[in-house]
């Protein structure tokens, strides 16, 4: 959706990336376990695991899982001199009887007299000393300064652990909580070419018993001490960042080769590769994505082949990204990271080349200035067109070669009808209506007005603007085919290819002298916003509306103000409505729910409209609530035993909605019921009965 970002959402912002920021000061290394072994900080040290670890789940994604038997992970060599901070989650299987090793830097060498080269272990010791968290280092490599917690670390149970060395001085943390701090008389660490291990410790330079029975996640290492609120941070649970928006957006007439993703914090880089985002081109094929590039802390672009190909380009991104605290993308804000709904989707349309036209004028004169006009303000978009007046068997022969044995693809055929010689043009009827049938998915506009539109010098104001929005939403779909009639006299050859194509006829004339039309619908406010009412023809014809025969469903658009019955203009093109509204009923609360309005980057928010008599149209109510900018809302304190029908709108950013709508229906608990009403459910499969398969024309 299309919000202007507040001054204090952005500087919320700002804050939570500072504070995350902070997180990679200092880092030596930072592993998730999250199915790799990628250090994510710029230490850049790749764990190197003993045969056949596994990943399990963690506390933040996933952890893993040491066995106890011979199962260890060195983390390479790094040296750390007055400061020293070590952070992991940790989960015991079973409490050992003796101590385990869970991560050091140590090793003992074989002599008469060991020696040891130590720098820092922290393990956890066995029953008889309480199972508690033992933390040591030394400045010598032999002598050792040690704290031990007051924690005993229980079976199955998830443990925050931090425990940090400064010049004089060990702390250890547990749960967020500082829990020990202690004095020592050293000033820093021992420095040597031992590897850090974990899950074990090293022996004349091997690994050996014992090994560590625990699963481990989200291990940081940093050459600095980490705040009370850094640590807090890693240990409460976080909302994961969220994505802002993506660039391009929109409709772009240039040739795209990038994606470029917005997020609200720095997130690890390491972490986002190509996998993450799945693009997908108009025809549904996948797009070969290249690794993304880093633009600054919050942005980061993805690149690929330059596409040409004009249509909307689709997208999913995560939900694996992690902020450098670790947490998973949470894109709804639920506080419940790394779930399939916190999935970005987003798009974007290309209009960059221009439809091959062919505009058919069937009334057979030598000259008619209707379809003249109409063929003018075609070549005044970025069209390519071809124009037929089909005056002579000639041109039934050249049109027939044209869509079907020349080399160039027609996206789009336009056919103009104002004959009244039926038959004459059934070969011509025949081509045209197996060019619409060759491929799948092609739209549909069906005009019963279309003469005034380019009568006289309406064609240079109305019709300029008319003819660029049916080209232009054509384009952006894939292509299609324009009906355009007047009169009912006029009908028998489009309604002929209406028959071969599978939707119903043109119907009866209508009198009236303007037509209302649907401002919240992309063919009439893009490129041009019509205002709410456009002049009409007295010989102005009824479209088809409704589902066709053919499986397509034509949405009225502009009809009789006095009467929705009376549709004008109509088009496969789905209106920017929200669809399958569901409730449930609790109490007297009912949850309301729905699927987003297409293309979701038109919808500015949400209307929301509660009544006790059935809802068709919007145009006498006022919203129960307005600017509703998710797909969900919770109506309380209604009356109880109380049968309410609500309708969604959605709401463009030109502050339009659709005025004609559908309502879901659901009846509230009386006071001593565990459950009642209709739940909205039978209502709902009524209402998309009616206007899936019945087609009434009501419910447009």
């Amino acid at each position: 959706m299309k919000r202007t970002l507040l001054l204090s959402l952005s500087l919320l912002i700002f804050i939570t990336a500072e504070l995350n920021a902070s997180l990679y000061d200092g880092c030596m290394g930072y592993y998730s376990f999250n199915n790799n072994w990628i250090d994510a900080c710029p230490s850049d040290q790749t764990a190197v695991p003993s045969e056949n670890l596994t990943f399990v789940e963690g506390q933040k994604a996933q952890g893993v899982y040491l066995d106890g038997i011979d199962d260890y992970i060195s983390l390479g060599v790094s040296n750390f001199v007055d400061h020293l901070t070590v952070s992991f989650w940790i989960k015991l299987p079973r409490q050992p009887e003796n101590w385990q090793p869970i991560i050091s830097r140590y090793d003992e060498t074989s002599s008469d007299q060991p020696i040891l080269k130590h720098t820092f272990y922290i393990k956890v010791l066995g029953k008889t000393n309480g199972n508690q968290l033992y933390f040591a280092v030394s400045e010598d490599g032999q002598k050792s300064y040690d704290i031990i917690s007051d924690t005993t670390i229980e079976k199955e149970s998830w443990y925050h652990v931090v425990a940090m060395f400064q010049a004089g001085k060990l702390i250890l943390y547990i749960n967020g909580q500082k829990e020990k701090e202690k004095e020592i008389p050293i000033q820093q660490l021992f420095i040597s070419a031992v590897p850090i291990i974990v899950g074990s410790m090293l022996v004349q330079g091997e690994v050996g018993k014992p090994f560590a029975n625990a699963v481990l996640d989200e291990l940081r290492l940093y050459n600095r001490n980490l705040s009370e609120t850094e640590i807090l941070n890693l240990y409460e649970k976080q909302s994961g960042p969220r994505i802002l928006y993506h660039e391009p957006n929109g409709i772009s007439d240039q040739a795209i080769s990038y994606i470029d993703i917005h997020l609200n914090v720095p997130i690890i880089s390491k972490y986002l590769t190509n996998k993450d985002l799945l693009l997908s081109a108009p025809d549904q094929q996948t797009i070969t994505v290249n690794m993304p590039e880093k633009i600054s802390e919050t942005i980061y672009r993805f690149s690929f082949e330059e596409q040409e190909t004009n249509g909307i380009y689709r997208f999913q991104l995560g939900p694996d990204i992690y902020d450098q605290a670790g947490n998973a993308l949470d894109q709804d804000q639920d506080n419940i990271n790394g779930e399939s709904e916190d999935i970005y989707t987003g798009e974007f349309t290309l209009n960059a080349q221009p439809d091959n036209v062919l505009l058919v004028n069937l009334n057979g004169s030598a000259y008619d200035a209707n379809a003249r006009n109409i063929y003018k303000t075609l070549i005044q978009t970025d069209a390519d067109v071809i124009y037929f007046n089909l005056d002579s068997s000639d041109q039934v022969e050249s049109l027939f070669m044209r869509l079907t044995q020349l080399p160039t693809e027609y996206q789009q055929v336009w056919v103009y009808d104002t004959s009244t010689q039926d038959g004459k043009y059934q070969k011509a009827i025949d081509t045209i209506s197996a060019w619409f049938l060759s491929k799948q998915d092609r739209q549909i506009i069906c005009d019963g007005r279309m003469r005034a539109s380019y009568w006289m010098g309406n064609w240079e104001t109305i019709g300029k603007e008319l003819t660029a929005n049916y080209y232009e939403n054509l384009k952006l779909n894939g292509g299609g085919l324009l009906l355009a009639t007047d009169h009912p006299d006029n009908h028998p050859d489009i309604n002929a290819i209406c028959e071969q194509i599978g939707i119903s006829h043109f119907g009866t004339m209508t009198t009236y002298n303007s037509v209302k039309i649907d401002r919240a619908c992309h063919l009439m406010s893009y490129p041009n916003q019509f205002d709410t009412y456009l002049e009409s023809s007295y010989q102005a014809s009824m479209a088809p509306t409704g589902i066709q025969s053919n499986g397509s469903h034509l949405y009225c658009v502009a009809w009789d103000p006095d009467n929705i019955n009376n549709c004008n203009i109509s088009t496969t093109l789905l209106p920017l409505m929200p669809t399958e509204l569901k409730t449930q009923v609790k109490g007297t609360t009912i949850e309301l729910s729905w699927k987003a309005a297409q293309p979701e980057k038109n919808v500015a928010f949400y209307n929301v409209y509660l009544s006790q008599e059935p809802i068709s149209s919007i145009s006498d109510l006022q919203p129960y609530t307005t600017g509703v900018e998710n797909t969900h809302l919770t109506i309380s304190s209604l009356e109880s035993g109380q049968k309410y029908y609500i309708a969604a709108t959605a709401v463009n950013q030109f502050d339009n909605e659709r005025q004609y709508v559908v309502s879901v229906s659901a009846t509230t608990e009386y006071s001593s019921q565990n459950a009642g009403g209709d739940g909205g459910g039978g209502c709902f499969l009524m209402v998309l009965e009616d206007i899936y398969f019945k087609g009434s024309p009501v419910r447009q």
